[in-house]
């Protein structure tokens, strides 16, 4: 998976998204790869443990990662929303009424009395 991502990080085509700094490469390992070690990070860009530890400690840092996991995250939405309807149609209710609430087919009525 990680040489699948470096492999990407090479060839986008949209200059704009290609990281260009180390604390930009080491997001985008940390937010497409989950499991990834602090080690590995290092080995990946030559750099020491202690700095991307230090990169770590930064909230912006952790922002910049989840910002960057949910955009991936949604390229996989189609993938997602195929798997469900493969649930809905073996006959799975739970994935049934969560595709009915994907769709906004579903409404959740409350109703409170005196």
């Amino acid at each position: 998976m990680e040489a699948r991502n470096l492999i990407r990080l090479s060839t986008m085509k949209d200059t704009k998204l290609v990281p260009k700094t180390n604390k930009e490469k080491a997001v985008e390992l940390f937010a497409t790869n989950p499991d990834i070690k602090v080690k590995r990070v290092a080995e990946i860009l030559g750099l020491h443990n202690e700095t991307i530890v230090q990169m770590r400690k930064d909230p912006a840092f952790h922002q910049m990662v989840q910002d960057r996991f949910m955009l991936e995250l949604e390229n996989d939405v189609p993938s997602m929303v195929s798997a469900l309807k493969r649930e809905v149609l073996a006959g799975n209710v739970q994935a049934t009424r969560l595709m009915f609430e994907y769709m906004n087919k579903l409404q959740k009525n409350i109703n409170i009395y005196h």
